[in-house]
């Protein structure tokens, strides 16, 4: 699993009333996410849900595999009202573009791609330190393999 910086910068474009908001990651958002799948809700820095009419910034890291993932988000409001917002998602810090008209029947969708990040100087330090023990030992194993041989030749 890769660790996965999820950025959500919304704002309300004709909306004037105070919304919950849906995320789902490699699967649907419901219409009627609240009540469907509660568990999409974005949450605040509480864990209460998010509701709110003015623009926010909501930032979560989440554990993907590595591949391509989608992602959907999308306020309470309905389509039908005229009431929307817009929307643009970065992940690690990598915009997928801003998307508006949003509600709950056109929510932001984008498909993007996670890979394992490149390792740490640490991580690669330990690992050549690893590599090394290893050759020191199998070096060790020669030279005695070496020694017992010469000494059963003696014999």
């Amino acid at each position: 699993m890769v660790q996965t910086k999820i950025e959500i910068r919304a704002a309300p474009t004709t909306d004037i009333y105070s919304r919950r908001f849906g995320k789902a990651i490699d699967r649907a958002l419901p219409i009627k996410f609240e009540t469907e799948a509660p568990e999409l809700v974005l949450k605040d820095e509480t864990g209460a849900d998010l509701i709110t009419k003015t623009a926010f910034t909501h930032v979560q890291i989440v554990d993907l595999s590595e591949g391509k993932h989608t992602i959907q988000f999308a306020p309470s409001s309905y389509k039908e009202t005229g009431y929307f917002w817009k929307a643009e998602i970065l992940v690690n810090d990598k915009s997928l573009g801003e998307q508006t008209d949003l509600c709950r029947e056109t929510p932001y969708t984008a498909t993007f791609e996670v890979v394992k990040p490149p390792p740490t100087l640490a991580e690669t330090i330990s690992s050549m330190i690893g590599t090394m023990t290893g050759l020191m030992m199998l070096m060790m194993v020669v030279s005695l393999m070496g020694g017992i041989m010469s000494a059963m030749k003696r014999k």
